[in-house]
Parts: structure tokens; C-alpha cells; sequence
């Protein structure tokens, strides 16, 4: 039984390893499974099996991305930007401007008509400039309420203001300690608190490593399934998934030929589960029937000699480089000039708000 038939049932396997055959020429046959599939369980009291074939193998391990992100402020923005509670956030705050706008040009536009125009569209312009220079904490003191109801007003909508940056602030603070908390990921222990791709198979599910590691369980199918959320940005931060299915990806699938940063994942920390879940070995029926045991006795002694000779760890070594990548990394966390690019490309966006406003004003001036 292969690595790719691993969702075949454990009873499937069980009737293709029945007790030797007991008549016609084949009399006294025994039949030997090779097990490369960690999610079949045989019953213990009816069959036996070998060590595990590469112990270094077993279990399950950590997959993330090669090419991390970069961890700057435009990345986090472009994170968060698109996710409906910025979104929710940011229409009720346009809402609350406009809301507010009326309720100062109400107040304003009889007492001090200079800076908050009578006609209706005029004095919106003029309000909601004065709310968001506001509430921005930027105070270029152009536009400002004189009467003292309207500084009242004005004063609890800065101070709201405040509340609603910091708000906006913290959120992308936690989107950029979340991707450099991804980037440190090194092991299972790590995984706390992140959407981790797993296995769907009732094998894996009923190992809850969810529960074991504190994480939200993102399900896929198998190793191409679980490649692809990676890949895409769909809010997984790593894979927990069996070493032998990913080593058997990397062989065969995307990665086969490839260099570890091109393969765009690699197995990090060490595989857990080892003991319960081997990656190969080799099993027979052994009820009353003591030639089994022998066989896997002596497929036993085998390995433990190659294990004493370095025949296995040389094997095994080989196989993690070349196949799953040696590099603990393909990039290095740095500074992103990204960032110098956003504050400029903020600063010119208000700049030109403010001329913009400035020309129309004049242009008004001039037709009256």
C-alpha cells in the first residue's frame, strides 16, 4: 500500500493480509505488506509489524513558505485593507463625517460665514474638510468653528477622532506582529493561534492536533490541496500534514527538480507523532501463527544494523535535502523601502487635497 492510497481503509488492508494460504500449489504462503500509507491502523492482536523503515520520517511536520513577506507597514495595509471589518470601519467613519458636517455647518454657518459658507454644497465642502483635518490630528487651523457650542462639538469629535486612528493603528499593528510571528514559526510549539492547514482524513482528525497546538484547523484534501492555501494568500499561515506525504509531494509533484526557495515551502522543527504514526514498514499476520514474528525480527535486526552503520542516517539526510529543502530560509526579514514609498505617496495625496480645495476656493472668490 503506497503513500498515495494512505485514505485507504484499514479493514481493505487488513482482508489483502489474511493467514497464509492452505491449499493448491501456493500452500503455506505467507503474504507481507509494505505499509507506506501512516494513516492505516491494523488490529494489534491479529498482525504484526516491523520498525519503522526511516524513523526520521514518522510523524508529522511543520510545512511553511519559503519566501516569507516581507514584514513592513504597506504590506500590513494591504493586508488589512481588504477585509470587510476595515471595511465595515471605514464606511462608518465617511458616514460619521458627513453626519457631523451638518451638524457644525448648523451650527456655524449664521456666526461665522467666512469659514463655513451659507450655500448648502459650499458649507459641506468647508465642514467635512474641518472634520477630517480634524480628526486626523493634523489642525492646519484653516477652518475652524468660532462659537462655543461649535468648539464643544468639535472638541468630543477630535478626541473620537483619536479613538478611531488608534483603532485603525492597532489593527495593523497586530496584521504586522502576525507576519513576523509567521516568519518565526519553527515548529508545532509555534503554532498557537494561527489558521494551520491539515489533513481532512478521519485518521488525522481524530488526532485533534488542533486542540494539542491551540489553532484554527484550516481542512484540504491532500498535499496538493494543502500546497495551494498555502500558496495563496487565504489566510493560512503554515501546514501540519504527514512527513511522508510531503516528502512524496516534493518527489513527484510541483517541487520535483526544483531548489528549495523555488519549491516556495519547507519542513521546519522536528515531526511529532512519531511513535504512533511510522511512514513505512512492513506487516504480516502473526494470530497463532509464530513465523510471522520471526520474519519481522529479522527485518528488525536489518535495520538496527544499517541504523549502527550510518547506512540509514546517510540515507535519510540525502533524502531531507534534497527533497525538502536544507535552507532554514530564502529570505531574510528586513527593512522595506515600501514604507518611504507609502509615507511620500500619503503625504503628496493630502498635499494635493489641500491645493486642490485651495484653487476651488480661489476660483469661488473670483466669480463673486
Amino acid at each position: 500500500v503506497s503513500a498515495a492510497s494512505a485514505g485507504v481503509a484499514s479493514s481493505a488492508v487488513e482482508s489483502l493480509l489474511g493467514p497464509p494460504v492452505v491449499a493448491g500449489r501456493d500452500f503455506g504462503t505467507m503474504k507481507v505488506g509494505l505499509l507506506a500509507g501512516w494513516s492505516i491502523s491494523l488490529n494489534t492482536s491479529r498482525y504484526v509489524c516491523s520498525n519503522s523503515f526511516a524513523p526520521s520520517l514518522d510523524g508529522f511536520t511543520v510545512v511553511v513558505r519559503s519566501n516569507p513577506p516581507t514584514v513592513s507597514l504597506v504590506v500590513a495595509l494591504f493586508r488589512v485593507t481588504p477585509s470587510w471589518q476595515f471595511i465595515n470601519f471605514a464606511s462608518f467613519i465617511i458616514v460619521s463625517v458627513f453626519v457631523t458636517a451638518h451638524i457644525i455647518w448648523v451650527v456655524e454657518r449664521r456666526g461665522n460665514p467666512d469659514q463655513f459658507r451659507p450655500p448648502y454644497f459650499q458649507g459641506m465642502l468647508d465642514s467635512a474638510w474641518c472634520n477630517m483635518v480634524g480628526m486626523s490630528t493634523c489642525g492646519f487651523g484653516d477652518v475652524v468653528p468660532a462659537s462655543g457650542l461649535g468648539k464643544a462639538f468639535t472638541f468630543f469629535w477630535f478626541c473620537y477622532g483619536v479613538v478611531s486612528f488608534g483603532v485603525v493603528q492597532g489593527t495593523v499593528n497586530q496584521a504586522i506582529s502576525t507576519m513576523t510571528a509567521e516568519a518565526k514559526i519553527s515548529g508545532p510549539g509555534a503554532l498557537a493561534g494561527f489558521r494551520v492547514g491539515v489533513f481532512g482524513d478521519p485518521r488525522a482528525q481524530s488526532l485533534g492536533l488542533d486542540r494539542t497546538y491551540q489553532f484554527t484547523a484550516a481542512t484540504c484534501i491532500n498535499m496538493t490541496d494543502c500546497a495551494r492555501l498555502l500558496a495563496e494568500d487565504s489566510g493560512v499561515s503554515a501546514l501540519l500534514v504527514p512527513y511522508v506525504d510531503f516528502i512524496a509531494y516534493m518527489a513527484t509533484g510541483a517541487g520535483r527538480g526544483a531548489s528549495a526557495c523555488q519549491r516556495g515551502m519547507r519542513a521546519v522543527g522536528l515531526p511529532v507523532l512519531a511513535d504512533r504514526l511510522p511512514s513505512a514498514r512492513i506487516c504480516l499476520f502473526s494470530e497463532l501463527l509464530y513465523a510471522a514474528r520471526y520474519i519481522v525480527d529479522g527485518v528488525n535486526a536489518q535495520l538496527d544494523s544499517m541504523a549502527t552503520d550510518g547506512t540509514m542516517s546517510e540515507l535519510e539526510a540525502r533524502l531531507r535535502d534534497v527533497l525538502a529543502g536544507g535552507a532554514p530560509s530564502c529570505t531574510t526579514l528586513q527593512f522595506d523601502p515600501g514604507l518611504i514609498g507609502g509615507c511620500i505617496a500619503s503625504l503628496l495625496f493630502f498635499a494635493g487635497l489641500g491645493g486642490l480645495r485651495v484653487l476651488y476656493l480661489r476660483r469661488v472668490d473670483a466669480a463673486l
